[in-house]
């Protein structure tokens, strides 16, 4: 059983590494092509209250304003990816995909009227989500883990207050931060524990992290 489970462990965290890898090569892919093909792709970004900004719903956390916007969303966005497929493989896609989806349209409710764009909303909202889901599950793993967001980008927080981010997309933030706290309020309550005299082979499952039950700046 434990080798199954050590077999089991390895799996999740290659898949979780290959998922966070390709995403973020996507995004780098993307910027090559903005720097050399295709210069002018704000209008991809959300432009709130338009038709034509709808499409920035799915395109803007796509696009980068330059090397170092880029750069300061792909280290958190790797990290929060990782963590959520590995710690959450049943609804990590879900998790994604509302965060991607309902920050952006978040954004064009709410957003200033100029293009929005870069992934700093989607990283608030698996920010929020590791958090808030860590705190509400009662697991010590995922307890751990929102303490490690917390102290590892914790000061976000400020990113989401017109006064701190002027310069940036605070409302991509803020909603990002909302989607993350609803993502995680949402999720199924954890399994409890294997009884002592349960033979089950899922009991090797529940020796890791929600294994069976899962539940930058902008311009």
């Amino acid at each position: 059983m434990g080798r199954k489970t050590s077999s089991l462990q390895r799996l999740r965290l290659h898949v979780s590494l290959f998922v966070s890898l390709l995403l973020i090569a996507v995004l780098w892919i993307m910027f090559f092509i903005q720097q050399t093909m295709w210069p002018s792709m704000y209008h991809l970004g959300v432009l709130p209250r338009t038709v034509r900004g709808l499409i920035g719903i799915i395109t803007a956390p796509l696009v980068h304003a330059n090397l170092k916007h880029l750069y300061s969303n792909s280290i958190p966005l790797f990290v929060l990816m990782l963590s959520l497929f590995y710690f959450h493989p049943r609804n990590a896609w879900k998790v994604l995909l509302v965060s991607w989806i309902a920050t952006g349209s978040l954004v064009w409710i709410i957003g200033r009227e100029s293009y929005h764009i870069g992934a700093s909303g989607v990283v608030y909202a698996l920010t929020s989500f590791h958090f808030f889901y860590g705190i509400a599950s009662g697991k010590k793993p995922m307890i751990a883990l929102s303490l490690v967001v917390v102290f590892l980008y914790g000061s976000a927080i400020w990113g989401m207050l017109p006064s701190f981010a002027y310069d940036v997309s605070w409302e991509s933030h803020l909603s990002g931060y909302l989607t993350g706290f609803v993502l995680a309020l949402l999720q199924p309550a954890p399994p409890p524990p294997p009884s002592d005299d349960s033979k089950s082979d899922k009991n090797g499952f529940y020796l890791t992290p929600d294994a069976d039950v899962d539940i930058g700046y902008e311009q």
